[in-house]
């Protein structure tokens, strides 16, 4: 679209392609997926994205809330992160991504891709941009 860059084309693409997990013709977004675990004096918390249609991304979270709650209470850490982990995930499972257009996430991750990639910066030899031959998300 006009206007718009490389790294806003980059994630309309991803976007409006379908679902790579489902395989399905479903919007895509980033959905992000919160972990903590703990035992006594050891506690780890993580945070996951992944580029899928709202259902993957769903029950992603869902498994990310499971292994919170069965996890995440062991420590002194654990009790004070987990409830903040449990609300993080059920956010984004109530919540989500606005299906309509590419979440900020979204965007950012197409514009990091293109200056990661080197796509749009114009080639010396013959003035063209770059292209994008693979397109490795869809993997």
């Amino acid at each position: 679209m006009p206007g718009q860059t490389v790294g806003e084309q980059i994630a309309w693409e991803i976007h409006t392609g379908g679902c790579s997990h489902c395989k399905q013709a479903k919007p895509v977004d980033i959905h992000m997926a919160h972990y903590v675990w703990s035992a006594l004096v050891i506690s780890s918390y993580s945070s996951e994205g992944m580029l899928a249609c709202r259902s993957c991304g769903v029950k992603k979270q869902l498994g990310a809330l499971a292994f919170c709650l069965a996890l995440g209470w062991w420590s002194i850490t654990g009790i004070i992160l987990t409830p903040i982990w449990i609300i993080r995930n059920l956010f984004g499972v109530l919540v989500g991504p606005d299906s309509s257009r590419p979440s900020q996430k979204l965007i950012d991750f197409g514009h990091q891709y293109a200056l990661d990639n080197g796509i749009g910066q114009r080639s010396p030899e013959s003035g063209q941009r770059a292209p994008d031959p693979d397109k490795p998300w869809r993997r």
